[in-house]
């Protein structure tokens, strides 16, 4: 998470953080990162009729990474975290 935080804000409809290589781990020939991004479009509720109105933050990127051991499909952790420009 720390890694994604510290990258550029790529302000594109799809942007991609790398996943550091290798791991910072001790066992990390064990196990495999994955990252995902949700722009504030995708992730935020709009409703500009509501009392008081909503708005949607257009700058707010949801970053969830998820750590497998290398052989599962369940993960063994999730974190969420926000990034912003």
């Amino acid at each position: 998470m720390e890694s994604v935080k510290n990258q550029g804000y790529q302000e594109v409809a799809n942007p991609v953080y790398p996943v550091p290589n290798p791991l910072p781990s001790p066992q990390n020939l064990s196990y495999y990162a994955t990252i995902t991004v949700k722009t504030g479009t995708n992730t935020t509720v709009f409703n500009p009729g509501a009392s008081p109105p909503q708005g949607r933050d257009l700058k707010l990127q949801k970053i969830t990474v998820k750590i497998f051991k290398i052989g599962s499909i369940i993960p063994l952790y999730t974190l969420d975290g926000y990034k912003v420009e």
